[in-house]
């Protein structure tokens, strides 16, 4: 919301005819100083002296601001502080948890199947004992069969490894996961079959059906269409996608959790419910499905900016998508701080920002489906690729195209294999339905398994490094937030992009 009572930064600049250059967006500052205070504090991960010192300073700074009588400063000098302390404080959590056992007897509950790696099957495994005594956090027990219930209280015998953590984006997406340990063995005694949280019982339902009624190929799109489970995707299958520049499609966001609530909420206004009611249950159907889908990023960012359009609407106020966006940022940091260092938050992230930037807010005149997903994807795929650049080094010179060609069946294929998935589930007798899905989602396979094939699927290209600053500016400035001829601001724009590039290539 573009409403802030009692916290203003003032920005008296003005352009020629006397508009300010930006408007203000409280909730984006804040946002920028808690990832600040995060990215200060992983910077000095373990050197517990710098990041006291950094703590010392910005409380000093904040009782500087308080008494000084600057509101405004204090409150972001207080986000930034409190994402020093945040990711600090999850870091020596999880150390303090962390052990090595050599020959240790290990008792846990099977709640999810991994995937199979070099005749391998993975699970993940809670309610973790070790040598009788319970620790936190989940395991990752690599077994020769692939037959293991879910449920199933499995007792064995096996070397206990932590998962270290540090700021890789890997090794946070374990972390991020709870999957704090990791054991192999070859020998297991199944002690008892017991019941598993909700979330894990319908998750594993719907891929058991998946699984068992398609080939393997195809449910490894559907599932990470369906729950963001993108481990399941082999190597071959991940290659794929990135080179088709689809990747984006797996992580269940606001294409998902748009059409749930359209549903629900067209559900609700039949049923001749209040607003109130309508958007508490709305939450609830999506809270779940956040469950299903493991709490993703993605998906909670969604359901926040979701949250927030409904909170506005009910209090009479005009939404602003670039300060929803940045109040869903500082939930999901707030919740998760280990997540700014995560390369698939920054993904979806920068991905909402770019259509924030250059995509919405605009009047059409006559609609233009083949325009509306050019500039779409072209915003989306702008935005993120110094990020994709610099985590992955390749990227893919079909990404627009690919995106053209998808993104407007895209919706068509969720829905239908989200209603056909519950459906099956509910109506076990209905599984051969699945076989719809397959169809459903046949453009997608067709399309990564030929792009898959060509030698130039996907670009080498050099990691950004000081220049993705001077990138983003270049998008900020030339972002129809910026209150400036486009005259100005587009060449300028331009300027600071092809300099950026110029930086990356040169240093």
């Amino acid at each position: 919301m573009r409403r802030a009572k009692n916290f203003k930064v003032k920005l008296e600049l003005k352009n020629k005819r006397g508009e300010r250059l930006f408007n203000k967006r409280p909730a984006v500052l804040a946002y920028a100083f808690l990832a600040a205070g995060i990215w200060a504090a992983s910077a000095a991960l373990w050197n517990y002296r710098a990041r006291t010192i950094m703590a010392l300073v910005a409380l000093v700074v904040f009782a500087a601001m308080l008494a000084l009588k600057k509101k405004g400063l204090a409150v972001l000098c207080g986000f930034f502080l409190l994402g020093e302390l945040l990711f600090a404080g999850t870091a020596d959590v999880y150390e303090s948890r962390t052990f090595d056992a050599e020959g240790a007897e290990v008792t846990a509950r099977i709640v999810s199947d991994y995937d199979m790696a070099q005749s391998r099957y993975h699970y993940v495994a809670d309610n973790v004992y070790v040598n009788g005594k319970k620790v936190k956090g989940k395991i990752v027990v690599s077994y020769t069969e692939g037959n293991l219930p879910l449920g199933a209280v499995v007792k064995f015998s096996a070397d206990v490894k932590s998962r270290k953590f540090s700021t890789h984006w890997n090794s946070v997406n374990n972390f991020r996961k709870k999957e704090y340990y990791s054991a192999t063995t070859d020998s297991v005694e199944i002690a008892e079959i017991t019941s598993v949280p909700i979330y894990d019982k319908v998750r594993y339902e719907i891929k058991k059906n998946l699984y068992t009624t398609l080939r393997s190929d195809t449910a490894d799109i559907i599932t990470p269409l369906l729950l963001g489970d993108t481990r399941v995707i082999n190597d071959n299958l991940r290659h794929d996608v990135s080179a088709a520049g689809l990747a984006h499609l797996f992580a269940v966001s606001g294409l998902h959790i748009g059409f749930l609530a359209g549903v629900v909420s067209r559900v609700m206004k039949k049923l001749r419910t209040g607003y109130l009611t309508n958007v508490l249950v709305t939450n609830a159907v999506l809270l779940f499905y956040a469950g299903l889908c493991c709490w993703s990023s993605s998906i909670i960012r969604a359901i926040v900016m979701f949250d927030v359009y409904a909170v506005g609407k009910l209090m009479g106020a005009k939404n602003d998508p670039l300060s929803s966006l940045a109040v869903a940022g500082i939930v999901v940091l707030t919740l998760f701080p280990e997540d700014l260092l995560r390369v698939g938050y920054h993904m979806s992230m920068l991905a909402v920002a770019g259509l924030c930037f250059y995509t919405r807010g605009r009047k059409i005149k006559k609609r233009n489906s083949f325009a509306e997903t050019l500039s779409t994807s072209l915003a989306v795929n702008v935005t993120m690729f110094p990020v994709i650049a610099s985590a992955f080094s390749k990227v893919s010179p079909f990404g627009l195209l690919s995106n053209v060609l998808i993104l407007p069946i895209a919706s068509f294929m969720y829905v239908f294999v989200f209603v056909n998935s519950f459906l099956v589930l509910l109506m076990p007798f209905l599984r051969p339905t699945l076989y719809l899905s397959a169809l459903a989602v046949m453009p997608i396979k067709i399309l990564v398994t030929i792009v898959g094939q060509l030698n130039f699927g996907q670009i080498a290209v050099p990691a950004f490094g000081y220049g993705m600053a001077l990138y983003y500016l270049g998008i900020a400035v030339g972002s129809r937030f910026l209150n400036v001829s486009k005259k100005v601001k587009m060449p300028t724009a331009a300027a600071m992009i092809v300099s950026s590039l110029l930086v990356t290539v040169l240093t």
